[in-house]
């Protein structure tokens, strides 16, 4: 079973990522079985692989803000 810290700090974690409560009891209840844990890591690489492309597509955008800043900038 999970260390009631790492939990607790993963809980929070998956809080500030904005997921639903759903998603975060799944993730719990996966992780309470020794065997789902692979599935629970499966699941958080899911997670983080979306939260990497939402961090790309921001950089996208400011990337382009700072293109039109420079372009305002140079008249």
């Amino acid at each position: 079973m999970l260390d009631e810290q790492i939990k607790d700090d993963l809980v929070l974690l998956l809080k500030k990522m904005n997921l639903c409560s759903i998603a975060r009891e799944e993730v719990c209840n996966l992780l309470n079985n020794e065997r789902q844990k692979p599935e629970a890591i499966k699941i958080l690489r899911k997670y983080r692989g979306m939260l990497l492309e939402e961090i790309h597509d921001r950089q996208k955008l400011l990337d382009n803000l700072d293109f039109m800043i420079d372009k305002l900038k140079k008249g």
